[in-house]
């Protein structure tokens, strides 16, 4: 995905009104900012970690999808400023690699080691919803998704709503924790009503990117009963998707699938919107047949120049090793539980 995609330097779920209504919940973080008036010119989530030696760890958690620091207008070339100020490696994680800031990060660091790369699911937004679902499906399958959303019509009163400026958040928020907590993710307990803090973090999060008119959200009902639900968050020319759960009860219709492509469809009617990140795992069996754009990622360890080039690789060896080592523990438990990847 070319750089000229990214209109601004600040990213969806890392601007700092979201990271702040977060952190008000969910602990953990150090909210690192370089002062201006008003917005900051660079705000990073952090967290301090003493092992093997000192360094900084983006702050992740299912609310926050990667480390990618948030930038005002020409605010990235401050990057050097922070990692100078920090005196310590810091572990950036999932980082658009052509991010105005991820482009920062590589350019401005003294040391640099990249962990791990891939690449998720995007979407550039240009022309007309048609004209993109025409061209990024075959007939067969156009025809498909067509019939799959009569035939969940054709089951009971079919519904779909989105969330208007001044609409009724709280609804939306709240069918949405009940319909994943009723699914998969609620029996493994990883749902995010399982957790009240992070439930309410979501709640306040959500509040406060609404009242700036940040939020979207979507909801497909069958009967008056939710049965898919999605929501984004918007900055600028970007989208970027959040959570989405689905009724398994109703999976033969793909309603997630369904669901994605009316999200789809409102970015391409929304002006200004230039392209959306699927914020997704690498490789998801789902968004990424449907999203057919990809933006390059990576995990990546950078110092400034007061750190020693002794105590850097020190850390860049045992980070490695540590991924490769959770990666293969990974892989072995997906296969032999046979679980599911979210």
């Amino acid at each position: 995905m070319a750089p000229a995609m990214y209109q601004q330097a600040t990213s969806t779920f890392t601007h700092p009104d979201w990271i702040r209504a977060i952190s008000a919940h969910v602990p953990g973080a150090n909210l690192f900012q370089l002062p201006s008036t008003g917005f900051p010119r660079l705000s990073a989530s952090l967290k301090s970690v003493s092992l093997p030696v000192r360094h900084f760890d983006s702050w992740v958690t299912p609310l926050t999808n990667g480390g990618l620091p948030a930038a005002a207008p020409g605010g990235e070339e401050a990057v050097f400023e922070l990692l100078d100020a920090l005196e310590s490696p810091v572990l950036f994680r999932n980082i658009p690699v052509e991010h105005p800031v991820g482009c920062a990060i590589l350019a401005q660091a003294a040391h640099i080691k990249v962990i791990t790369s891939w690449e998720r699911a995007g979407l550039e937004i240009s022309g007309t919803y048609e004209e993109w679902f025409s061209r990024n499906f075959s007939s067969q399958r156009r025809k498909e998704f067509k019939r799959l959303r009569a035939r969940l019509a054709e089951q009971g009163e079919f519904a779909v709503r989105s969330l208007e400026p001044k609409g009724d958040l709280a609804s939306f928020i709240e069918n949405f924790l009940a319909l994943e907590k009723s699914g998969w993710k609620g029996e493994r307990g990883t749902a995010i009503a399982n957790d009240p803090k992070l439930a309410d973090a979501l709640r306040t999060g959500l509040a406060a990117m609404h009242a700036r008119g940040r939020v979207r959200f979507w909801e497909m009902a069958l009967d008056g009963k939710p049965i898919a639900s999605l929501y984004a968050l918007i900055d600028g020319g970007e989208a970027g998707l959040g959570k989405i759960a689905h009724d398994e009860h109703w999976a033969k219709y793909s309603p997630g699938v369904l669901i994605i492509l009316e999200a789809t469809q409102s970015f391409f009617a929304e002006e200004g919107i230039t392209f959306a990140d699927s914020n997704a795992i690498p490789g998801h069996p789902m968004i990424d047949r449907i999203w057919r754009d990809r933006i390059a990622c990576m995990d990546v360890l950078v110092a400034g120049p007061r750190v020693p080039a002794s105590t850097f690789a020190l850390l860049s060896t045992f980070m490695q090793a540590r991924h490769e080592l959770r990666s293969f523990a990974k892989r072995a438990f997906i296969r032999l539980s046979g679980r599911k990847v979210s």
